[in-house]
């Protein structure tokens, strides 16, 4: 008994301890891929269209679509220049 309660005192002593938490600035870290169609405006399909193309910045994390927030930005950019350079 005298251990269980040695245990929990040091449980409740951990939970207890303030959490360092380090918030990603607007370019780091990644979308998902309902984040990224909402970021780019576009359905889902239409993102999952996006995601074949050979330029497109995304990965598969098992069966998820990662979108790096960084590439995505830079990835609009340069459909943006190609734009305006028609």
């Amino acid at each position: 008994m005298k251990e269980i309660k040695e245990v929990k005192r040091g449980l409740v002593e951990i939970l207890e301890r303030p959490i360092d938490v380090q918030v990603a600035s607007d370019d780091e870290g990644v979308f998902t891929s309902k984040e990224a169609a909402a970021y780019l405006g576009i359905g889902l399909n239409s993102f999952y269209e996006l995601c074949n193309r050979k330029d497109f910045p995304s990965f598969k994390v098992g069966t998820k679509i990662i979108v790096p927030k960084r590439k995505l930005k830079d990835w609009i950019e340069k459909q943006t220049k190609k734009e305006r350079s028609k």
